[in-house]
């Protein structure tokens, strides 16, 4: 059964109006579809960032779950996703309509002078020893999107330049998570990477296209297939952004939802500051 289940919404995070939209259609379908722990998410969706206007997208299920099958087949399931999808949208437009709460100033602080609220954490990656590779997998139960970094040994990547390194630990991401873990493998395995090239701190790599018929989880999957190989090459090779190309072409996608026309930035908020070590499953044990 695939790992990729909920009803979920996604928003252009350059509109702070479309994330408040996102967030309450989200709490309505939690609340009134039953269990799920999926949150609402930030993406670069073409037709989010074509609009001006506050917009979301819901992914509502995936036929690739039996269950989410059954229950989308069920017609009465179906009214009550439309239901919940008004109601929380009808609890955004009630909450817009209120007048903005006056702005917090600092005790004692001078006329003008606002608090300084931190919205985002500091984000950074794993920091690593000489002669390891940090490689990003998927959580279990993944219902949050996000990803467990795994810190894998490998010696020979000291005696290599930084291209021959970026290959190496792109083969080891396609090997999947280590012995025992049950982290999940964001990308199959085989060799998928067509090209490979790095100037400063950019990377543009070239995939194979066949890399769509391994995601089968909608937006979500897609998502995490993308940062999977972003995360893993920038926190390795300290770049700040990477090209995917698919099979040499630019403005392509690989799962139908993501259009890949503009370089891609790391997004470390998508895993935990604490990295599992190969062979170590930490609070990941199979069970």
């Amino acid at each position: 059964q695939s790992i990729w289940s909920g009803a979920q919404c996604f928003y252009d995070s350059e509109l702070p109006e479309s994330k408040r939209l996102a967030v309450a259609i989200q709490n309505s379908l939690v609340t009134r579809l039953g269990p799920n722990r999926r949150k609402a998410q930030s993406a670069d969706y073409l037709i989010l960032k074509a609009t001006k206007m506050p917009s979301v997208t819901v992914e509502v299920g995936f036929i690739s779950n039996p269950r989410e099958e059954e229950l989308l087949a069920d017609a009465e399931y179906r009214e009550k996703l439309a239901e919940s999808i008004f109601y929380g949208t009808a609890v955004f437009l009630t909450q817009e309509a209120r007048p903005a709460a006056p702005v917090a100033t600092r005790p004692g602080g001078g006329p003008g002078e606002t608090l300084a609220v931190k919205v985002y954490p500091e984000l950074s990656h794993p920091t690593l020893e000489p002669g390891t590779a940090c490689l990003y997998f998927a959580t279990p139960n993944n219902e949050d999107l996000s990803f467990k970094p795994e810190i894998r040994p490998l010696p020979e990547l000291e005696e290599k330049n930084k291209l021959q390194k970026a290959r190496v630990i792109l083969e080891e991401l396609a090997k999947g998570p280590g012995e025992g873990s049950v982290l999940l493998p964001c990308l199959p395995g085989g060799n998928w990477v067509h090209g490979l090239h790095l100037a400063g701190t950019r990377a543009v790599v070239d995939v194979s296209s066949e890399l769509g018929t391994f995601i089968n989880g909608g937006g979500a999957s897609e998502l995490m297939a993308i940062y999977s190989l972003v995360n893993t090459l920038a926190v390795n090779l300290d770049l700040d952004e990477v090209t995917i190309l698919v099979d040499g072409v630019k403005n392509a996608t690989l799962g139908g939802h993501f259009l890949l026309g503009e370089p891609i930035k790391p997004r470390p908020e998508l895993g935990p500051t604490g990295a599992q070590t190969a062979g170590d499953t930490g609070n990941y044990l199979r069970r």
